[in-house]
């Protein structure tokens, strides 16, 4: 198999979707890729050489920080299993993030399928989404997997998502930017993503990465972003990383 130069990494579960997902990618990337995706559930069905999968029972942040440590590509992309990926979506980003200064990260250009109708949303990719004066964050970020070794990975107190949004705010204080590139295109599936289990856990997780990179008054108001994040990360220690689970929560959250 040819050295990948990006990988494709994400915590995934969403079997139904890998066959489609992965020949999305076969149209219009001319960059050598693959996909690493790790979670609980095995595909049931062969995978092609460039398409791996690492079965372990963890939660959603911790299967992502796997999936970056054992992703061959000198570039990550995060891209959840079940969303539409449109033709030439690494191509362009790693255009983008050559020329970039380093530790800034190549988003891609994010909207909604509703029943095959597409509309873009591109005014999401905010730390608040609310807020016009939040830091831009892209969705589906390109990084070197050196630099996101070199940040530390993914905060272990994260449980099922914005661990990704916190590493690019680490990685912009560290002198990156944002770009979106715009070639890279994706849309979410409009479908039910999980339950109120999930649902507040990941309300818990947005909410530690808006507290890490804003100041706020009595009121809760937030009054400024932060340059540098409040508090020290708790990384995951890689050399267990695969025997138990670390940080909050036990387990892949459903």
């Amino acid at each position: 198999m040819t050295k990948p130069i990006i990988s494709v990494i994400s915590p995934a579960i969403n079997t139904n979707y890998w066959g489609e997902f992965y020949h999305y990618f076969t149209i219009g990337n001319s960059i050598p890729w693959e996909i690493v995706f790790v979670g609980p559930k095995a595909p049931g069905f062969p995978l092609p050489e460039n398409f791996r999968h690492i079965q372990v029972n963890f939660k959603l942040a911790q299967c992502l920080e796997i999936a970056a440590m054992e992703a061959r590509g000198e570039y990550l992309v995060t891209i959840p299993d079940d969303v539409i990926v449109l033709p030439g979506v690494l191509d362009w980003a790693y255009l983008f993030k050559r020329r970039l200064p380093p530790f800034s990260i190549v988003g891609v250009r994010y909207g909604k399928d509703v029943k095959g109708e597409r509309k873009e949303l591109n005014d999401k990719c905010a730390l608040i989404v609310s807020d016009l004066a939040s830091p831009v964050i892209p969705i589906c970020g390109m990084i070197r997997k050196s630099e996101w070794m070199e940040l530390g990975g993914i905060d272990s107190q994260f449980v099922v998502g914005c661990g990704d949004m916190d590493l690019y705010m680490r990685a912009f204080a560290r002198g990156g930017c944002p770009f979106i590139s715009p070639g890279s295109i994706i849309f979410e599936r409009e479908v039910a993503v999980g339950g109120t289990r999930i649902t507040k856990k990941f309300r818990h997780d947005y909410y530690l990465v808006v507290d890490q990179w804003t100041n706020r008054d009595a009121d809760g108001i937030v009054i400024e972003y932060r340059k540098q994040r409040k508090d020290p990360i708790i990384p995951f220690d890689h050399e267990t990383i695969m025997d138990y689970d670390q940080g909050n929560m036990r387990g892949w959250i459903l």
